[in-house]
Protein backbone atom coordinates (compact mmCIF):
# COMPACT_ATOMS: atom_id res chain seq x y z
CA UNK A 1 0.00 0.00 0.00
CA UNK A 2 1.22 3.88 -0.16
CA UNK A 3 1.23 6.41 2.80
CA UNK A 4 2.09 9.40 3.10
CA UNK A 5 3.74 10.26 6.74
CA UNK A 6 3.86 13.56 7.96
CA UNK A 7 5.32 13.71 11.89
CA UNK A 8 4.80 15.78 14.39
CA UNK A 9 6.09 16.84 17.74
CA UNK A 10 2.59 17.17 18.60
CA UNK A 11 -0.63 15.88 16.78
CA UNK A 12 -1.47 19.16 16.13
CA UNK A 13 2.10 20.54 15.06
CA UNK A 14 1.39 17.70 12.33
CA UNK A 15 -2.59 18.44 11.03
CA UNK A 16 -1.05 22.04 11.16
CA UNK A 17 1.97 20.82 8.27
CA UNK A 18 -0.46 18.80 6.41
CA UNK A 19 -2.82 21.28 5.97
CA UNK A 20 -0.12 24.27 5.41
CA UNK A 21 1.46 22.09 2.44
CA UNK A 22 -2.09 20.93 0.93
CA UNK A 23 -4.13 24.39 1.81
CA UNK A 24 -1.60 26.73 0.88
CA UNK A 25 1.42 25.21 -1.12
CA UNK A 26 -0.86 22.17 -2.72
CA UNK A 27 -1.66 22.53 -6.75
CA UNK A 28 -5.08 22.68 -6.88
CA UNK A 29 -5.25 23.15 -10.19
CA UNK A 30 -3.26 20.28 -11.01
CA UNK A 31 -5.01 17.87 -8.68
CA UNK A 32 -8.66 19.35 -10.44
CA UNK A 33 -7.05 18.70 -14.48
CA UNK A 34 -5.77 14.96 -12.78
CA UNK A 35 -9.41 13.89 -11.32
CA UNK A 36 -11.01 15.31 -14.26
CA UNK A 37 -9.03 13.04 -16.66
CA UNK A 38 -9.73 10.34 -14.09
CA UNK A 39 -13.36 10.90 -15.05
CA UNK A 40 -14.26 12.29 -10.79
CA UNK A 41 -16.30 15.22 -10.67
CA UNK A 42 -19.12 17.19 -9.16
CA UNK A 43 -21.72 15.11 -10.91
CA UNK A 44 -20.10 11.60 -10.05
CA UNK A 45 -18.82 12.87 -6.67
CA UNK A 46 -20.60 15.16 -3.76
CA UNK A 47 -18.54 17.94 -3.90
CA UNK A 48 -17.19 17.13 -0.14
CA UNK A 49 -16.07 13.87 -1.16
CA UNK A 50 -14.16 14.92 -3.96
CA UNK A 51 -12.70 17.70 -2.19
CA UNK A 52 -11.65 15.36 0.05
CA UNK A 53 -9.85 13.11 -2.52
CA UNK A 54 -8.17 16.12 -4.10
CA UNK A 55 -6.90 16.63 -0.48
CA UNK A 56 -5.60 13.27 -0.20
CA UNK A 57 -4.38 13.17 -3.50
CA UNK A 58 -2.09 16.37 -3.32
CA UNK A 59 -1.28 15.17 0.39
CA UNK A 60 0.68 12.18 -0.38
CA UNK A 61 -0.99 10.52 -4.31
CA UNK A 62 -4.17 9.46 -2.35
CA UNK A 63 -2.34 7.37 -0.32
CA UNK A 64 -2.90 6.19 3.49
CA UNK A 65 -2.85 9.28 6.05
CA UNK A 66 -0.09 8.61 8.44
CA UNK A 67 -0.35 12.12 10.29
CA UNK A 68 0.17 12.62 14.23
CA UNK A 69 3.52 11.70 16.66
CA UNK A 70 5.89 9.09 16.15
CA UNK A 71 4.07 7.33 18.95
CA UNK A 72 0.58 7.75 16.81
CA UNK A 73 2.37 6.90 13.27
CA UNK A 74 3.86 3.60 15.17
CA UNK A 75 0.34 2.51 16.62
CA UNK A 76 -1.12 3.41 13.36
CA UNK A 77 1.32 1.00 11.42
CA UNK A 78 0.29 -1.78 13.72
CA UNK A 79 -3.65 -0.96 12.96
CA UNK A 80 -2.84 -1.84 9.64
CA UNK A 81 -0.61 -5.02 10.46
CA UNK A 82 -3.24 -6.58 12.42
CA UNK A 83 -5.98 -6.08 9.46
CA UNK A 84 -2.89 -7.65 7.52
CA UNK A 85 -0.81 -5.67 5.46
CA UNK A 86 2.38 -6.47 5.50
CA UNK A 87 4.19 -3.48 3.87
CA UNK A 88 3.90 -0.26 2.81
CA UNK A 89 5.43 2.63 0.32
CA UNK A 90 5.98 5.64 2.85
CA UNK A 91 6.81 9.29 1.60
CA UNK A 92 7.32 12.46 3.58
CA UNK A 93 6.10 15.86 2.17
CA UNK A 94 9.82 17.05 3.38
CA UNK A 95 11.96 13.33 2.43
CA UNK A 96 15.16 13.70 4.21
CA UNK A 97 14.16 15.35 7.78
CA UNK A 98 10.60 12.89 7.38
CA UNK A 99 12.97 9.79 6.57
CA UNK A 100 15.26 10.80 9.84
CA UNK A 101 12.47 11.32 11.89
CA UNK A 102 10.98 7.89 10.91
CA UNK A 103 14.19 6.29 11.23
CA UNK A 104 15.31 7.95 14.47
CA UNK A 105 11.50 7.85 16.41
CA UNK A 106 9.23 5.80 14.48
CA UNK A 107 11.22 2.67 13.84
CA UNK A 108 12.33 1.95 17.18
CA UNK A 109 8.49 1.94 18.35
CA UNK A 110 8.05 -0.24 15.67
CA UNK A 111 10.95 -2.46 17.19
CA UNK A 112 8.95 -2.23 20.70
CA UNK A 113 5.73 -2.95 19.16
CA UNK A 114 6.95 -6.39 17.57
CA UNK A 115 6.57 -4.98 13.87
CA UNK A 116 10.06 -5.41 13.22
CA UNK A 117 13.31 -6.96 14.23
CA UNK A 118 16.45 -4.70 15.42
CA UNK A 119 18.62 -5.55 12.57
CA UNK A 120 16.08 -4.62 9.95
CA UNK A 121 15.42 -1.15 11.76
CA UNK A 122 18.59 -0.07 10.96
Amino acid sequence: MNAYCVIGDTEKDARDFLNYYVMEKGDWEAVSNITQSLGMNNRLMAPEKLNAFKFHFIAGWGGYPLVGTARQIAEELAKLSRVGFDGTLLNWPRYEEGLGRFVSEVLPLTVQMGLRHEGLAR
